[in-house]
């Protein structure tokens, strides 16, 4: 992964343009480069790192086609789900993955936000607080209003976590 890997910046950029190739061919869009550049300079973080990071976890898009929150229900972070491993949760097909979801979410909202990763860092929700929100409610309707706000929880997860020692 970006994250726990060594590398320079041109082993970051490398990653971001292939990966940034697979965005434009969907026609996707995401952050402007100058966003990354000012976030970089702001937090004294590579912006190579952060494209990477945004484009890795979400192919650079924070929001979906139909305008929505980007996000990745992780079922093995529900308590009930019937999945406690990462690996099964891995082979879920995105129908089913969302599917489960919207049953977690009916049964316990808070605890389905919780088990989601969410917007263009997929920032676990039971880490909104370390990403400077609440609840993960609060940073999904943050990100929700705003795409300025997936950055800023990014950049907050980072300065407040073990990550900002592994990227640099």
């Amino acid at each position: 992964s970006v994250v726990t890997q060594g590398g320079s910046s041109k082993t970051y950029n490398y990653l971001y343009n292939a990966l940034e190739q697979r965005v434009r061919k969907t026609g996707a869009a995401g952050f402007a480069a100058y966003v990354y550049d000012d976030a970089g300079q702001k937090w004294g973080l590579e912006p190579a790192i952060i494209r990477a990071v945004f484009a890795v976890e979400s192919a650079g898009r924070p929001f979906r086609a139909d305008g929505t929150v980007e996000r990745r229900y992780e079922p093995h972070h529900m308590p009930g789900s019937g999945i406690t491993n990462w690996r099964d949760s891995l082979k879920l097909q995105l129908a089913d993955r969302e599917a489960r979801f919207g049953e977690a979410y009916r049964r316990a909202p808070e605890a389905a936000m919780d088990a989601t990763s969410w917007g263009g860092p997929q920032i676990m929700g039971f880490n909104a607080e370390d990403a400077g929100y609440s609840s993960a409610r609060a940073m999904v309707e943050a990100m929700a209003a705003d795409e300025q706000a997936h950055l800023d929880a990014f950049m907050a997860l980072v300065h407040a976590t073990e990550v900002r020692a592994l990227l640099g």
